[in-house]
């Protein structure tokens, strides 16, 4: 004698996994939005650090035109649209530069020869952006850092 599932049997397992995909996929969105905030906010730290390092190694006039490459590997662009990165010769000092996540650049990077300063996107108003802006990481970059003899100001 063969046993076999009845349709009543295979209906209610169907029913389950659609009920565990429908909580799952709501969190696993969740865990990927957190998972770019983070990033993003690993970059702009990483970038403090990097800029901070190069001027503290270099001094002022090898920073005024150096390229991004030679100072980071923090992934920038040059365009808002977050289309065009940064090359080899992309500089800091006359360029801005843009974080970018999604296609939507979450902060402005603009340098001179004694400042760094990072400036938010007002009109993103993604879970990424808002994730970061509320980052006491960048609360704390906003207010002042200084790298070396160079403030970084926001």
């Amino acid at each position: 004698m063969k046993k076999a599932f009845t349709i009543i049997e295979l209906v209610f397992v169907i029913v389950i996994i659609g009920l565990l995909a429908a909580i799952a996929l709501p969190k696993l969105n969740v865990t990927r939005t957190d998972a770019k905030v983070i990033t993003t906010i690993a970059n702009l730290k990483q970038l403090t650090i990097d800029v901070a390092s190069f001027y503290s190694a270099r001094g002022e006039s090898d920073w005024m035109n150096a390229n991004v490459p030679l100072v980071t590997n923090t992934p920038l662009f040059t365009s808002i649209d977050c289309k065009t990165q940064a090359t080899s010769s992309t500089t800091f000092i006359g360029t801005s530069l843009y974080i970018c996540d999604d296609n939507n650049y979450i902060l402005k990077i603009d340098a001179n020869r004694t400042h760094l300063s990072f400036s938010k996107n007002s009109s993103n108003n993604s879970l990424i952006a808002k994730g970061v802006y509320n980052s006491k990481t960048f609360k704390a970059l906003k207010s002042s850092i200084k790298l070396s003899r160079v403030n970084v100001k926001s």
